[in-house]
């Protein structure tokens, strides 16, 4: 992608981000749908997509764009994947992570990526931004606070991705970060730490 040379570099980073390029690209992630925000058919009747209007950009833009394939997954636009190693990348400077966390759309669209693509490296990606917002002590609570199932859910996708070295990479650093925060261990389910251990026994 023609954008990466500006990920190389520190030096090329930083032009990224006091120019607010960055910002601009992120803005792009949100033009990717997830399940939710596809109008459904019942009985031949448009159903209304529920999910959430923020999380979309230029709208009108992909009216006519072909969203899920014809067994109903969404499918992912071609530029999607290489937004998000950008971004994945750029989250080394504190101003990018910062950016992303602040900015609540950010991290719910990634959330939602995470939940419902079925893509490792998409996945692995998302997950790396929760992990490196965790990482950083003037974050950290926000994510909690916005998140506070973020535990479980990390737990859970382990489970859907056991057999991914790069998902379950940055998932288990990312467990380990979160259960340094005694606040997380009690809302714990039983269920996903059972499944845990039975994975790394």
């Amino acid at each position: 992608m023609i954008l990466e040379p500006m990920i190389v570099n520190d030096d090329n980073l930083d032009m990224l981000i006091k120019t607010n390029s960055l910002e601009g690209i992120s803005r792009l992630l949100l033009l990717q749908r997830v399940a939710a925000d596809i109008d459904g058919w019942v009985d031949g009747e448009t159903v209304a997509s529920v999910g959430d209007k923020t999380l979309v950009t230029y709208a009108d833009r992909l009216k006519d764009d072909k969203l899920v394939d014809e067994d109903g997954k969404v499918i992912p636009l071609k530029s999607f994947r290489y937004i998000l190693r950008i971004i994945s990348s750029a989250i080394r400077k504190k101003a990018a992570i910062t950016l992303f966390v602040k900015d609540r759309v950010y991290l719910g669209k990634l959330f939602l990526f995470a939940e419902d693509l079925q893509s490792e490296e998409t996945v692995a990606n998302c997950i790396k931004v929760f992990r490196t917002a965790m990482d950083d002590e003037d974050l950290v609570d926000i994510v909690f606070n916005r998140y506070p199932n973020i535990l479980n859910f990390f737990l859970y996708t382990i489970e859907r991705w056991i057999g991914s070295s790069a998902v379950l990479g940055e998932c288990v650093i990312a467990v380990r970060t979160a259960i340094e925060e005694r606040r997380n261990l009690g809302i714990l389910r039983p269920e996903t730490v059972a499944t845990f251990i039975s994975h790394i026994a």
